[in-house]
């Protein structure tokens, strides 16, 4: 008996230091340490201290009122007013807060809008769903109308994933999984600034409740099927189509129990979400004079000089890069600093990287045909939205990640579940060990393979930078420093000497005709003194002059150092000339290095 304890002991200890040492590492990696990353931390040594205390005989206790619904939802209570208190980004300040983001303006203006039940066209810029619930409570607090339905949502959605996790998981660890969900991930950070994401979030919440806790479904689940769908069809497009394959599950569980009596249930939803999908049309044919044109048809030009919400927003070629940066490392391939909202998907929560291991156990171990359905959806919305041109290493600082942010409740579930396996290793069965190796080996596999075509393909692309030795460089501003932006020192700058203004403009000649793909104004150690506008215009004669690219203010396609990245179809040009287009009455306009690419 006491060789097993010792046994459990050891093995428990050694993947729990295993885990660890990744997780330092990992973070060392990537010089950033987050507080969800440091939440981890606490959570799963308590975890193992616990586990070491119960192997060596002494019995921990936790009273069992923390295991009731009520205490769930004052700790998410508590835990969404401390990260409101302690926000630095809260509204209602002059020049700060969430309302002069982009996104949080416009569902401001909405909410105002229909508190006064109209609806104009220059505001109607996102999907109804969301903006709804902010007008609801506009008269009360105008500042930030989201604030009360978010906390309530907010308690709602922790309390729905405690219960599904306790059906996964012991009630020990489904308190775990909901302080590791709440302040392991970036779903409360989610919750305090208003985003339309959390439409997703929460209807996926519900959805996965109903299937994995609700026995029978009745006529009031089929109510709630059918509002959760349409909300998030009004408030996200495209996200609901992500849901769709749950309600099917739901309502084929439901017609294999109680036979085809269940088809009213279906018939119930579908009427709802019908109703809703139509109240939504009509908004679109009452502000753009077409059912078919949603608001996104207004967001034009961004990111890479394409519709930012057309088809060519989404490419798959762009996945495994733009994955590999905004999940893992962001600062490998790209001009990216080192900086906490540059921080990648592992960086906030680590123990995602053993969700696929959970998923295995479940589909495999327990054939569950509903893990079956997550792990498929979860992928598919990977790839979706790692095509997407708006998901690059740079956008990062836009909070990129809220796009995945539905799935982080499962994904912590999941990973859980592999930990815990893990840290009772001995007593779990070979065939769950061959599981989790299997998970843990294609993780690892994935990450290298991703790693290796990045890397092959960066250095092919590295190749492609032209020579700058022979150009001839000219500016109608401060002429005599234009060589110092084709020197190869960064530690070097060509600037305008002057604030910005239109007309300003920076000249390379070369010393044939080249075919280009690629450029880079770096910007770094001059983070503010990026270009307000950009127009390049080429020319293979030096006389007829053709415009290939032109841009300004928020769709400037920018990384997170202020450098600016032009990316071109092939265009040919003995000289190229970069035309400064806005104006700015604090910064100069830099370049400490020009790279540009093609042959």
């Amino acid at each position: 008996m006491m060789g097993n304890i010792k046994a459990d002991i050891g093995k428990g200890l050694f993947w729990g230091l295993a885990i660890g040492i990744c997780f330092v590492l990992y973070n060392v990696w990537i010089h950033t340490i987050t507080i969800q990353a440091i939440a981890f931390a606490v959570v799963g040594s308590t975890l193992m201290i616990f586990k070491l205390l119960n192997l060596k005989g002494v019995s921990v206790t936790i009273p069992d009122f923390v295991y009731r619904w009520q205490t769930i939802a004052v700790i998410a209570l508590v835990i969404f007013c401390y990260f409101y208190a302690t926000s630095d980004i809260l509204p209602g300040e002059s020049n700060k807060g969430w309302f002069d983001w982009w996104d949080q303006s416009q569902y401001l203006n909405m909410a105002r809008d229909m508190s006064g039940f109209d609806l104009k066209g220059e505001n109607y810029l996102y999907g109804v769903g969301y903006p709804i619930l902010g007008a609801v409570f506009y008269r009360i607090y105008p500042t930030n109308p989201f604030l009360i339905p978010n906390l309530i949502l907010y308690i709602l959605t922790m309390a729905l994933y405690y219960r599904i996790a306790y059906v996964y998981l012991s009630k020990e660890l489904a308190v775990a999984v909901l302080l590791l969900i709440m302040l392991g991930t970036q779903v409360t950070d989610f919750f305090v600034v208003p985003w339309n994401n959390i439409a997703s979030l929460v209807g996926l919440a519900v959805l996965i409740y109903i299937a994995v806790v609700v026995d029978n479904i009745s006529n009031r689940h089929a109510v709630a099927i059918g509002l959760v769908i349409g909300w998030v069809f009004a408030a996200r497009y495209v996200d609901v189509l992500f849901l769709f394959p749950f309600a099917g599950y739901i309502f084929w569980k439901a017609i294999r129990k109680n036979g085809y009596n269940a088809v009213k249930y279906f018939l119930i939803s579908s009427l709802i979400f019908i109703v809703i999908v139509g109240v939504v049309l009509n908004t679109h044919k009452m502000v753009f004079g077409s059912y078919f044109k949603t608001p996104y048809h207004k967001h034009t030009s961004m990111t890479d000089g394409r519709d930012q919400f057309s088809t060519n927003a989404f490419q798959v070629k762009r996945v495994p890069d733009h994955l590999y940066s905004i999940i893992v490392n962001p600062f490998q391939f790209h001009h990216i600093e080192h900086l906490k909202f540059n921080t990648p998907l592992l960086g906030y929560s680590f123990f995602f990287i053993f969700s696929l291991s959970g998923f295995i156990l479940q589909i495999f171990e327990r054939k569950d045909w509903l893990s079956v359905i997550l792990l498929g959806s979860l992928i598919i919305v990977f790839i979706f939205y790692g095509s997407f041109s708006a998901t690059r290493a740079s956008d990062l600082k836009n909070n990129c990640l809220r796009y995945f942010s539905m799935w982080y409740p499962v994904m912590t579930i999941m990973g859980v579940l592999c930990i815990s396996k893990l840290f009772n290793y001995t007593s779990i069965g070979n065939n769950e060990k061959r599981l989790i190796y299997v998970g843990m080996s294609l993780t690892v596999l994935g990450l290298m393979t991703n790693y290796l075509y990045l890397n092959y393909s960066y250095i092919a692309q590295r190749k492609k930078m032209l020579d700058s030795s022979h150009w001839v460089v000219a500016s109608n501003y401060n002429q005599g420093l234009t060589r110092q932006a084709v020197d190869r020192d960064l530690s070097t700058r060509w600037d305008t000497g002057m604030l910005q203004k239109p007309g300003m403009y920076f000249q390379v000649k070369f010393d044939s005709i080249r075919t280009l793909e690629k450029i880079v104004l770096n910007s770094t150690g001059s983070l503010n003194d990026y270009p307000r506008g950009i127009q390049v215009d080429v020319s293979t004669d030096g006389e007829k002059w053709k415009g290939v690219f032109r841009m300004e203010g928020i769709a400037l396609p920018l990384l997170t150092d202020g450098s600016l990245v032009i990316r071109l179809a092939k265009v040919e040009a003995r000289t190229v000339r970069f035309i400064q287009t806005g104006s700015d009455d604090k910064a100069y306009w830099s370049i400490h290095e020009l790279e540009i690419y093609g042959y």
